[in-house]
């Protein structure tokens, strides 16, 4: 990951914090250097976590 630079904006991805909660909350993985593996994990675990179960209802959030 490298800090963005203006006068090479091509080589850049920029993502926003509604994308990264959107591919977090489909299961898919970020651009490669985006966020490390494991980090990343633990988003999609926290948002599979809140799918609704079996039966519809969604789970009650554990306090931190």
């Amino acid at each position: 990951m490298a800090f963005f630079d203006p006068s090479r904006p091509q080589d850049f991805l920029l993502i926003s914090g509604t994308k990264m909660r959107t591919l977090a909350k489909k299961g898919v993985n970020p651009p490669d250097g985006f966020m490390c593996p494991g980090g990343w994990k633990v988003l999609v675990d926290y948002y599979e976590s809140l799918a609704p179960s079996g039966d519809g209802r969604v789970p009650e959030p554990v306090p931190a």
